[in-house]
């Protein structure tokens, strides 16, 4: 008999996947006895409803994000012009600018926060 090997081995036979499916079938394994480590790994995991609470950490950081850039622009005149274009309901690119910026120093604050909380 010639020994098997990747280059000899051809596509799945649907033959031989009813025979491993047949030999599965009839194989019977007996459960391995653990003698308690399941059960005392189950009580050392920690509660899931801990982990299931909604999280109010993104809207903070969106928060601290979004006042950390009103403190930071307040002394350009960027921020007064995208105010003047927001309050004309136009988007100016002034107003893109700030949009932009809240969006990511809030993005950048709020993974910030999560990734505190979580360690």
């Amino acid at each position: 008999m010639s020994e098997l090997n990747h280059e000899t081995l051809g596509p799945s036979d649907p033959d031989d996947e009813a025979a491993l499916d047949a030999w599965l079938a009839q194989a019977r394994l007996d459960p391995v006895p653990d003698d308690g480590f399941s059960a005392a790994l189950m009580q050392r995991l920690p509660d899931p409803g801990r982990y299931r609470r909604r999280s109010k950490a993104p809207l903070w950081g969106a928060g601290l994000g979004g006042g950390l850039l009103v403190w930071q622009l307040a002394g350009t005149g960027l921020l007064p012009q995208a105010l003047a274009g927001g309050a004309a309901g136009l988007l100016t690119p002034a107003l893109g600018v700030v949009l932009a910026c809240v969006l990511g120093l809030s993005a950048g604050v709020s993974g910030w926060v999560w990734a505190e909380r979580e360690g």
